[in-house]
């Protein structure tokens, strides 16, 4: 964590992912925020952990979520800022989704055992272009399109 000097602090906006990591700790305002992202209700905010990393398995690629959530349904939630447009985030959802999903379940466990997930990214850009204020993608089946 860096320490900031005072002149900087006006400046902080919640792109500044020390703020934002702050900010979202406090499982009030990280409730109050999914609900106000996803359009739903959020009972209560079980767990929160910032800057949570996993490690899908030896060697490969580690996970650091900006703010990790679990809510009172077991519902997981990664709520990243993303400050730079890399063209690489709907990959970088899949493989963050598919870290938390084997965090969830153990070797031989059923896979009715995992969670429902959210990905959620809050962007200072907007990565499709098409001047929407939220993007939803969710997986679908083509044929019922």
């Amino acid at each position: 964590m860096r320490i900031l000097k005072e002149s900087d602090i006006d400046k902080l906006t919640l792109a500044d992912n020390q703020l934002f990591v702050e900010v979202f700790s406090d499982p009030e305002l990280c409730r109050k925020l999914l609900e106000r992202v996803l359009g739903i209700e959020v009972d209560h905010v079980e767990f929160v952990t910032a800057e949570k990393t996993l490690f899908p398995e030896p060697g490969a690629r580690f996970v650091r979520m900006d703010v990790y959530v679990r809510d009172a349904d077991n519902t997981v939630y990664d709520i990243e800022m993303q400050t730079t447009d890399k063209r690489d985030f709907m990959l970088r959802s899949r493989y963050y989704l598919s870290a938390i999903d084997s965090d969830c379940i153990k070797a031989g466990e059923p896979y009715k055992r995992l969670r429902p997930c959210y990905v959620i990214f809050i962007c200072t850009f907007d990565p499709f272009g098409r001047d929407l204020p939220r993007y939803t993608i969710t997986p679908h089946c083509r044929e019922d399109v």
